[in-house]
């Protein structure tokens, strides 16, 4: 039996109700150690981009996309720059309705309004009727967007393939393009066409 190791922010919080917002400052070259929350949680960052790592998979994204990491799914991040970091912990009635799977959702700019709307507040716990009917909304607005693995490319093309494979595993893999094609045993003008 798998013993999750709750994030001891988590320990006293009582359920969401139905969304909780957690409000943090992070450092550059910050990294937290593996964990899981007892509701699912949806990250939100400033700018820059955020790796969540989950076993052995890895979700990168940018400020554009929200990260989506259902309940009990122990889970490890880094951020390269200092940024603010807004953690949504979403009750288990409205997560139900959001991937089953860790995922990012696409940020609209309605989706990003609300989002706005609860951080300008510094909003915790939802404090009235409005709240929460603009909570369920935004999640119901989550159900709606683009939603995907991994927002690094893949590719089948033979050259591409291991590059992508190459960067998923190492966002900051420092290689140039002249490199790349030296190592795929091709040209910089084809790599780029491709």
């Amino acid at each position: 039996m798998a013993v999750h190791q709750y994030h001891p922010t988590d320990l006293h919080l009582p359920e969401p109700n139905p969304l909780y917002l957690r409000y943090q400052q992070i450092q550059a070259e910050s990294a937290c150690a593996p964990h899981s929350h007892p509701w699912g949680q949806l990250s939100l960052i400033s700018l820059g981009v955020m790796e969540i790592v989950l076993d052995q998979h890895r979700l990168v994204a940018p400020a554009d996309y929200l990260i989506w990491v259902p309940a009990g799914l122990e889970h490890a991040s880094y951020n390269q720059q200092a940024l603010d970091y807004t953690s949504i912990y979403v009750n288990h009635a409205l997560a139900a309705k959001l991937p089953a799977e860790p995922r990012l959702l696409e940020m609209t700019p309605l989706i990003r309004t609300m989002l706005a709307d609860f951080c300008e507040r510094k909003l915790g716990h939802m404090q009235d009727e409005w709240d929460v009917c603009q909570a369920e909304l935004l999640v119901e607005k989550l159900t709606r967007t683009r939603c995907q693995e991994s927002y690094l490319p893949m590719s089948q093309d033979k050259l591409l393939a291991p590059m992508l494979a190459a960067l998923h595993c190492d966002p900051a893999d420092p290689r140039t393009l002249a490199q790349w094609a030296e190592q795929l045993h091709s040209t910089e003008r084809t790599l780029a066409r491709r």
